[in-house]
Protein backbone atom coordinates (compact mmCIF):
# COMPACT_ATOMS: atom_id res chain seq x y z
CA UNK A 1 0.00 0.00 0.00
CA UNK A 2 1.16 3.61 -0.97
CA UNK A 3 0.67 6.97 1.25
CA UNK A 4 -2.57 7.28 2.75
CA UNK A 5 -4.83 8.56 0.17
CA UNK A 6 -2.80 7.60 -2.76
CA UNK A 7 -4.77 4.71 -4.03
CA UNK A 8 -4.56 1.02 -4.01
CA UNK A 9 -3.96 -0.30 -8.01
CA UNK A 10 -5.17 -4.32 -8.52
CA UNK A 11 -3.99 -6.23 -11.22
CA UNK A 12 -7.10 -5.59 -13.59
CA UNK A 13 -6.17 -1.83 -12.93
CA UNK A 14 -9.02 -0.76 -10.34
CA UNK A 15 -8.06 1.24 -7.36
CA UNK A 16 -9.47 0.34 -3.63
CA UNK A 17 -11.88 2.83 -1.93
CA UNK A 18 -10.87 5.07 0.51
CA UNK A 19 -13.02 7.11 3.18
CA UNK A 20 -10.86 10.47 4.68
CA UNK A 21 -7.85 9.42 2.75
CA UNK A 22 -7.68 5.87 4.53
CA UNK A 23 -8.39 2.77 2.41
CA UNK A 24 -11.92 0.45 3.26
CA UNK A 25 -10.36 -3.07 3.43
CA UNK A 26 -12.50 -6.29 3.00
CA UNK A 27 -12.00 -8.95 5.14
CA UNK A 28 -14.09 -12.16 4.11
CA UNK A 29 -14.90 -13.42 8.05
CA UNK A 30 -16.44 -9.84 8.85
CA UNK A 31 -20.34 -9.76 8.95
CA UNK A 32 -22.33 -8.89 6.28
CA UNK A 33 -23.70 -4.85 5.80
CA UNK A 34 -21.42 -3.95 8.96
CA UNK A 35 -18.29 -1.49 8.51
CA UNK A 36 -15.99 -0.83 11.04
CA UNK A 37 -13.83 2.21 12.12
CA UNK A 38 -10.88 1.42 13.74
CA UNK A 39 -7.95 3.86 15.04
CA UNK A 40 -4.59 1.48 15.47
CA UNK A 41 -3.17 4.62 17.60
CA UNK A 42 -5.70 3.99 20.17
CA UNK A 43 -5.34 -0.19 20.57
CA UNK A 44 -2.47 -1.70 22.69
CA UNK A 45 -1.72 -4.95 23.26
CA UNK A 46 -1.29 -5.92 27.45
CA UNK A 47 0.06 -9.34 28.00
CA UNK A 48 -0.83 -10.99 31.38
CA UNK A 49 1.46 -13.53 33.25
CA UNK A 50 0.17 -16.91 33.66
CA UNK A 51 0.75 -18.31 37.18
CA UNK A 52 3.34 -21.63 37.20
CA UNK A 53 4.89 -20.16 33.80
CA UNK A 54 7.73 -18.27 32.65
CA UNK A 55 7.46 -15.81 30.44
CA UNK A 56 9.22 -16.16 27.02
CA UNK A 57 12.76 -13.86 27.02
CA UNK A 58 13.28 -11.95 23.84
CA UNK A 59 16.98 -11.04 22.96
CA UNK A 60 17.22 -7.17 21.42
CA UNK A 61 18.84 -8.51 17.96
CA UNK A 62 15.75 -11.15 17.22
CA UNK A 63 14.10 -7.69 16.63
CA UNK A 64 14.98 -4.96 14.34
CA UNK A 65 14.10 -1.76 14.45
CA UNK A 66 13.26 -1.02 18.60
CA UNK A 67 15.09 -1.32 21.69
CA UNK A 68 13.62 -4.67 23.03
CA UNK A 69 16.17 -4.67 25.42
CA UNK A 70 14.04 -5.08 28.31
CA UNK A 71 11.40 -7.01 25.95
CA UNK A 72 9.70 -9.71 28.57
CA UNK A 73 7.19 -12.01 27.10
CA UNK A 74 4.54 -10.37 25.63
CA UNK A 75 1.57 -12.46 27.16
CA UNK A 76 3.87 -15.45 26.08
CA UNK A 77 4.78 -18.22 28.42
CA UNK A 78 6.66 -21.84 28.61
CA UNK A 79 5.54 -24.34 30.89
CA UNK A 80 8.77 -25.76 30.73
CA UNK A 81 9.64 -29.46 29.84
CA UNK A 82 6.29 -31.89 31.51
CA UNK A 83 6.77 -35.64 31.31
CA UNK A 84 3.58 -37.32 30.59
CA UNK A 85 2.85 -40.63 32.91
CA UNK A 86 3.23 -43.54 31.30
CA UNK A 87 4.96 -42.25 28.17
CA UNK A 88 8.47 -42.03 27.16
CA UNK A 89 8.30 -38.26 26.03
CA UNK A 90 8.37 -35.21 27.26
CA UNK A 91 5.96 -32.06 26.08
CA UNK A 92 5.84 -28.38 26.91
CA UNK A 93 3.29 -25.49 26.53
CA UNK A 94 3.23 -22.12 25.00
CA UNK A 95 0.28 -20.08 26.71
CA UNK A 96 -0.65 -16.33 25.53
CA UNK A 97 -2.13 -14.10 27.50
CA UNK A 98 -3.29 -11.04 27.54
CA UNK A 99 -5.86 -8.27 26.62
CA UNK A 100 -6.40 -6.04 23.89
CA UNK A 101 -7.62 -2.51 24.81
CA UNK A 102 -8.68 0.61 23.46
CA UNK A 103 -8.26 3.33 26.24
CA UNK A 104 -10.10 5.97 23.79
CA UNK A 105 -13.07 3.96 22.64
CA UNK A 106 -14.64 6.93 21.25
CA UNK A 107 -11.93 7.26 18.58
CA UNK A 108 -13.38 3.97 17.09
CA UNK A 109 -17.36 3.96 15.36
CA UNK A 110 -19.12 1.04 13.89
CA UNK A 111 -21.81 1.04 10.57
CA UNK A 112 -24.74 -0.93 11.10
CA UNK A 113 -27.51 -1.62 8.17
CA UNK A 114 -25.45 -1.07 4.83
CA UNK A 115 -26.93 -2.71 1.46
CA UNK A 116 -24.55 -1.70 -0.93
CA UNK A 117 -21.44 0.61 -1.73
Amino acid sequence: MGKVGTGMIGGTGFTGLFFKGFPILADEKATSGVLYFINEDFIDWYGLPMAMTQPIKYRSQDIDGNDYSSLEGLGFSWSDWIKPTNSASVVGHIYLGGELISQNPKRHAKLTGITSI
